[in-house]
């Protein structure tokens, strides 16, 4: 009965060995390699380590340099492709056409061009809601005196004075203080004496800008003498 003997079998080189091995047995170097087929020399010494979740994640630009390496170091292209598939190479691919690649990159674009135009437009109107503000300070209140006209006769001991200014300043008649309603609206009573009477409104915001209307009114009361 004949004796078997067990033969010790070398373990299979993986891919990026073999890619070595070539090379050195040509005698090149990762640097005039990479000169010769036209590949960035860091894609070199990651399909050498095995390391091909470095590379462009692009099946084309994966295919063809393994192709041109393949054929600078006298392998076979379709058994090296072969075995970068049977190694996991294409593992972490998500796209696989060109046309896919270009796609993603444009919806990414797109996304970035969107989130900076959201970015824009909270600045402008961040910028814009600040100059409105400065201008309410700068800017004095508003303040309109419908009644009494400037050098109205009044027949009575007093005079409805009425109008409109901001809802939240400070008014003042004759340095008295008026509350104005809900949307900036006035009207308070003021009393007169036979003669001129000098009527004061002033609107004054909380920084400090007044506006100020003035009436002069002539009264005429039956019965009550004109102060001298």
């Amino acid at each position: 009965m004949p004796n078997f003997i067990a033969k010790k079998l070398a373990p299979p080189f993986r891919l990026g060995e073999k890619l070595r091995t070539s090379r050195e047995e040509q005698g090149l170097s990762v640097e005039t390699l990479s000169l010769q087929v036209s590949i960035p020399k860091e894609h070199i010494f990651s399909l050498e380590e095995n390391n091909f979740n470095k590379l462009p994640r692009a099946r084309v630009f994966r295919a063809a340099y393994l192709r041109s390496l393949a054929s600078a170091l006298n392998l076979k292209p379709d058994l090296v492709l072969k075995q970068f598939a049977e190694e996991g190479g294409w593992d972490d691919i998500t796209t696989d056409h060109p046309a896919e690649s270009f796609q993603n990159v444009r919806t990414r674009a797109l996304s970035v061009l969107a989130r900076n135009l959201a970015i824009a437009g909270f600045i402008f109107i961040f910028v814009f809601y600040l100059a409105w503000q400065i201008r309410g300070i700068l800017t004095p209140p508003k303040l309109e005196v419908f009644s009494p006209l400037e050098g109205a006769v009044i027949k009575a001991q007093n005079v409805l004075v009425q109008g409109q200014t901001e809802s939240e300043t400070h008014l003042t008649i004759n340095d008295q203080a008026v509350r104005p309603n809900d949307r900036g609206g006035f009207e308070s009573p003021v009393d007169l004496s036979n003669g001129i009477n000098v009527i004061t409104i002033s609107a004054t915001k909380k920084h400090g800008k007044s506006t100020t209307v003035i009436r002069h009114i002539i009264a005429n009361i039956p019965n009550i003498p004109i102060n001298k």
